[in-house]
């Protein structure tokens, strides 16, 4: 049956996006204050860990619904060689989306760890004179 595969995907991949999620949300670097720039950082990253099980439990009802109503004759076209499946490059996108916020989300986490610690070795400098 079509779109089944993405709605097992997306249900299998509710519980890593989830942890994903709040792992960025517990983090030292989502605070209260930080600048916008950080901000969205975070949140985009939350936002692209949570979204992926609705992404693929979207595509998987659409192809769902269209092998259902598509006439038989449209639907032979469409499992054709030469056509591209939109719903696989999408989801390969929204999989981008979440490697990429991630790892800048990393960068700007071991950036903040290092002016942490930064700070703690000026205070125990200027504490010792």
């Amino acid at each position: 049956m079509a779109g089944h595969g993405y709605i097992a995907i997306g249900l299998l991949s509710l519980l890593p996006g989830i942890f994903l999620a709040a792992y960025v949300a517990l983090s030292n670097s989502f605070r209260k204050g930080m600048p916008n720039s950080e901000a969205y950082l975070c949140w985009s990253c939350i936002a692209a860990a949570l979204s992926f099980p609705l992404t693929c439990g979207t595509i998987g009802r659409h192809k769902r619904w269209y092998s259902l109503v598509a006439p038989d004759g449209m639907l032979k076209l469409s499992q054709d060689s030469s056509s591209t499946d939109f719903g696989f490059i999408f989801v390969q996108i929204h999989m981008l989306w979440i490697v990429v916020s991630f790892f800048f989300w990393r960068r700007l986490s071991q950036r903040m760890a290092e002016e942490l610690a930064a700070k703690e070795r000026a205070g125990l400098q200027s504490k010792r004179k």
